[in-house]
C-alpha cells in the first residue's frame, strides 16, 4: 500500500503518541537561601546545584515519593563545609522531610555511576531542626551533620529511613557550649559507611544529650559501629535498646576504632 501525505500520517502518529505517553517530570533546578516557606513534592525531580540554606523562621519540607537530585562533584555557591561539594544547610530554620513507608524521599547523586562523596549531605547549625522520617539518603559525605552550640536546645528526629554508600559518617551528633539535646533515632538502616554509624560528641560544662536510640541497624562501617564520647563535664543519658551493630573496621588498623560499640567519657563532674 502506497501512503500519500506521509508527513502529515507520521505527524498524526507523533500527536496520539504524545496522548497516550505519561506525563514527564519537570526538573526544578534548586540553588541558595530558601527566602520562604516552600514545598517540594513528587510531581517534579528536584536538582540542587549548589548549596540550599534554610535560614531562621522558614520551613522546607520535602513529601512522600519526592526526588531529589544533588548535582555530583559540584557547589555553585562555593561555601559551606565543602565548597566542591553541595549540601543542604538547616541555618537555623526547619528541613521535615516526611516519607512514607514504600514511598520515601530519596536524596541521592544525579551522577550516572554515583560514588560515595558525591554531595555533602545534610548539615544542621544554629539551632535548626530536623525531623525527617521515611527518607533514603545516599551517596554523599556525611548522611547526617547536626551541630548545636551555646545555650540551644534541639530535638532532631530520625526514623524508619536508610543512610547508605556514605563515604564519612553516616548520623554526627555535635553538643557543645551548653546545648541541650534529646535524640529521636529509631529503626534506621545505617550500611556501606566510610566513618562511623553513629557518632555522637559532647563536651564543655551544662552540655547535655539525652534520648532513645532505638531498632537501628548498623553495618559496614569503615570505623566505631557506634561512638559516644563526652568531655568537659558534659553529660549523656542516652537509651540505647534493640539496635544490631556491626563492622568491618576496614578503615583503620586502631583497635579501639575498630569494635562495633565505642564507648569513650572523660567528663569531669562539676559541682556548682
Amino acid at each position: 500500500m502506497r501512503l500519500r501525505n506521509k508527513g502529515i500520517f507520521v505527524f498524526c502518529l507523533l500527536q496520539i503518541a504524545c496522548l497516550w505517553a505519561p506525563n514527564a517530570q519537570a526538573v526544578i533546578l534548586h540553588t541558595g537561601d530558601v527566602n520562604q516557606n516552600e514545598t517540594w513534592d513528587n510531581s517534579d525531580t528536584h536538582l540542587i546545584t549548589g548549596d540550599i540554606r534554610i535560614p531562621s523562621g522558614v520551613t522546607l519540607t520535602i513529601t512522600q515519593g519526592a526526588l531529589v537530585e544533588v548535582q555530583a562533584l559540584n557547589d555553585d555557591q562555593g561555601g559551606g563545609a565543602n565548597a566542591s561539594r553541595s549540601e543542604l544547610i538547616v541555618d537555623g530554620g526547619r528541613l521535615v522531610i516526611a516519607g512514607a513507608a514504600g514511598n520515601p524521599v530519596t536524596l541521592t547523586s544525579d551522577a550516572t555511576n554515583k560514588a560515595r562523596g558525591d554531595w555533602q549531605g545534610i548539615r544542621v547549625v544554629n539551632g535548626g531542626e530536623l525531623e525527617m522520617r521515611n527518607a533514603v539518603v545516599e551517596y554523599a559525605g556525611t548522611g547526617v551533620d547536626y551541630r548545636q552550640t551555646g545555650a540551644v536546645s534541639g530535638a532532631p528526629v530520625i526514623e524508619d529511613s536508610t543512610l547508605r554508600e556514605l563515604s564519612g559518617n553516616g548520623i554526627y551528633v555535635d553538643a557543645r557550649g551548653g546545648a541541650q539535646l534529646t535524640l529521636g533515632l529509631a529503626r534506621n538502616v545505617v550500611s556501606g559507611i566510610g566513618g562511623r554509624g553513629l557518632y555522637v560528641y559532647s563536651r564543655d560544662r551544662d552540655t547535655f544529650v539525652q534520648g532513645n536510640v532505638t531498632g537501628n541497624q548498623i553495618s559496614g562501617t569503615g570505623l566505631n559501629g557506634v561512638y559516644v564520647y563526652a568531655s568537659g563535664s558534659s553529660r549523656h543519658e542516652l537509651v540505647f535498646d534493640g539496635n544490631t551493630v556491626h563492622t568491618t573496621g576496614s578503615g583503620t588498623t586502631n583497635p579501639d576504632d575498630r569494635t562495633a560499640w565505642r564507648l569513650n567519657h572523660s567528663s569531669t563532674a562539676y559541682n556548682g
